[in-house]
């Protein structure tokens, strides 16, 4: 009898779980990147209280995860009817709308976030990225000093603070920062990104050797990346470097994945181009070259070919 009536009893523990309890278990679950499993949990805590403002936020963040931001923004409206001061709210739903190119959208949450937490060094920079999304350099640029006077040694405002200086014009400005965050970045990745930015800035300024130069630093951590490759070959190209011109755009196209394909490519008929004008300085054959950039969709190739007959 004693064991029957323990039987009965246990599903009435597991039906005993509060909407804490859901919650508790959603974050596990999230915490494990079972974002999924989070979700259906955080809707149990919901269905139990449908006025759980922290169980709507925290389902909006794995919906957020998952790549689903319309329902995730969707979560935090709720959220914020059921708080209204609460900045992270706020700051994800503007980190959404963000994500869905949304950016005036962004920066309105953002504000909310500055206005509860003026010292919100994330909501500063993401309000700055926004603005540079939507051209807004010098917004986005003031943004971000706020966050290098909050936290001076930020990669990743240094970094995107290079590029909207780049964006206004201002290369010696960009050329700064970029170099600086070399010396802040430990990462191989980072520095490929950050020669090559180099070196197009110096294309900008015309200081082509430089140019070459940080492209070729960028080629030593990553002697695969094609478009880098490409880069250096027009600058090579500005220096009367010819034969090097030349095997700058082979091995770009060489490397390039869509080098295979026949239909128009904007970028590799060029370099066939740039190649066959190399060529021809060499006093190398250069026709075929013409003719391929000609057939990849280079219409000035395609005059040039006919001169060849």
């Amino acid at each position: 009898m004693k064991k029957f009536l323990f039987l009965l009893m246990l599903p009435l523990m597991f039906f005993g779980q509060t909407a804490e309890d859901y919650k508790n278990q959603g974050n596990a679950k999230a915490d494990s990147s079972d974002f999924e499993g989070s979700i259906l949990d955080y809707t149990k805590a919901i269905e139990l209280n449908s006025e759980f403002a922290d169980a709507y936020f925290n389902r909006g963040l794995s919906k957020a995860e998952l790549n689903n931001y319309k329902g995730a923004i969707l979560d935090y409206n709720k959220a914020i009817e059921l708080n209204p001061d609460d900045s992270d709210a706020y700051y994800s739903r503007g980190f959404s709308k963000a994500e869905l190119n949304n950016y005036k959208g962004a920066i309105s949450d953002l504000n909310k976030v500055l206005e509860l937490n003026p010292d919100d060094s994330d909501a500063y920079y993401s309000r700055g990225f926004s603005k540079a999304e939507l051209n807004n350099h010098k917004g986005a640029i003031s943004d971000l000093n706020k966050v290098l006077e909050l936290n001076p040694d930020d990669y990743d405002a240094l970094f995107q603070r290079g590029i909207s200086k780049y964006e206004l014009n201002d290369y010696q400005g960009a050329i700064n920062d970029f170099t600086f965050v070399l010396t802040l970045t430990g990462s191989s990745e980072d520095s490929i990104e950050l020669y090559n930015n180099l070196g197009v800035v110096n294309d900008d300024l015309k200081d082509y050797k430089s140019s070459v130069y940080y492209y070729t630093k960028a080629l030593e951590l990553d002697p695969n990346n094609f478009e880098v490759y490409n880069n250096r070959a027009y600058s090579k190209y500005e220096l009367n470097d010819y034969a090097g011109t030349i095997l700058d755009f082979n091995k770009f196209i060489e490397l390039n994945p869509e080098a295979s394909l026949s239909t128009p490519n904007t970028n590799i008929s060029y370099a066939y181009y740039y190649i066959a004008i190399s060529k021809e300085f060499l006093g190398i054959p250069y026709c075929a070259d013409f003719e391929k950039s000609c057939e990849l969709g280079y219409k000035f190739a395609c005059k040039r070919f006919k001169k060849c007959d």
